[in-house]
């Protein structure tokens, strides 16, 4: 709200919403099918949000899967084990509504591919 002319004059009130910055790292990036992938995710600022959820893009469906669930720890770090699957997979994180507090609006980090390899027989 502003205000001029010592207070007699006022605009009505608006209401300011911010995006949290969620950014995501996956390592290693190319891997065996069935190997564990580290994905981490940090979000700014660290006190918006009670959990994040990674995805996984199915190409066949056109749409993003959910595939974990994790609450954010104290210093805005969150951190997934996921299993290689065959091929390029895309990932990335979300933020939902009904996870963040007022004020805020759900958000989506960048996505990161992850290449998963046919074991050697």
């Amino acid at each position: 709200r502003a205000s001029a002319a010592a207070g007699q004059l006022r605009s009505p009130f608006v209401t300011v919403s911010v995006a949290p910055r969620l950014t995501v790292a996956a390592r290693p990036t190319t891997v065996k099918v069935g190997r564990t992938v580290s994905v981490t995710g940090r979000i700014a600022p660290i006190d918006v949000v009670q959990r994040v959820r990674l995805q996984r893009y199915d190409a066949k469906r056109k749409e993003w899967d959910r595939q974990s669930t994790k609450p954010v720890s104290q210093s805005g770090a969150v951190v997934f084990r996921w299993r290689a699957e065959k091929g390029r997979s895309l990932l990335r994180l979300r933020i939902r509504r009904a996870d963040l507090r007022s004020g805020s609006v759900p958000t989506v980090s960048r996505q990161v591919t992850v290449n998963g390899l046919a074991p050697d027989r």
